[in-house]
């Protein structure tokens, strides 16, 4: 995990009580950011991709499980195989986070 901070000028509303002749003030920005590998292996034969075949797929800014669309795109632009639409799912493949 990594995280960036940024140092943002905002102008002050000439209207606010605290600071009545305006200005500037500095705000603080924090993003974090999370990158997240996933191992994903064929564990039961989906269409043309055999058992034992696998893919590491990042994800960025979320931990979240690859998707089957994801899953999808990386055999098709790693290995060249088409997962067949409601194969790409945990019944299928064996989701491993590294």
């Amino acid at each position: 995990h990594w995280q960036s901070i940024d140092y943002i000028f905002k102008p002050i509303s000439r209207l606010s009580l605290k600071y009545p002749c305006g200005g500037w003030r500095v705000q603080k920005k924090i993003t974090m950011s999370a990158t997240t590998a996933w191992k994903v292996t064929c564990k039961k034969r989906a269409g043309k991709v055999p058992i034992g075949l696998s893919v590491t797929i990042i994800k960025e800014s979320t931990s979240a499980v690859p998707s089957e669309n994801e899953i999808k795109t990386k055999f098709k632009n790693e290995h060249g195989m088409d997962v067949p639409s409601g194969y790409g799912n945990k019944g299928y493949f064996e989701m491993v986070k590294l």
